[in-house]
């Protein structure tokens, strides 16, 4: 999961976990590889679609490796895509 401390209250699941994570992305923006922030930008501007697609997916329309997604997600405290991408789907079912 992707927890987002702030300085008024903790981000933990449902309607909040898009606004966390997409806080979180925020966030490290700046710590970002170039590769890592095109992933990061079509993430927040494709949620949607970006939980159901596979790594390989991510990199291709980014122009990144799937390596660079896995890392990215790693970046925002998930242990690879697969568990960011679980995260996203449960915040769209």
């Amino acid at each position: 999961m992707c927890y987002i401390q702030s300085e008024s209250k903790t981000f933990d699941r449902g309607d909040a976990v898009k606004e966390a994570c997409s806080e979180r992305v925020k966030q490290t923006f700046n710590k970002l590889t170039p590769s890592q922030r095109r992933i990061a930008e079509y993430v927040l501007e494709n949620w949607d679609a970006v939980a159901f697609m596979a790594a390989k997916q991510l990199g291709q329309v980014t122009h990144s490796s799937d390596a660079a997604v896995i890392r990215f997600s790693q970046t925002l405290g998930f242990e690879g895509f697969t568990e960011l991408r679980a995260t996203m789907r449960g915040e769209l079912i």
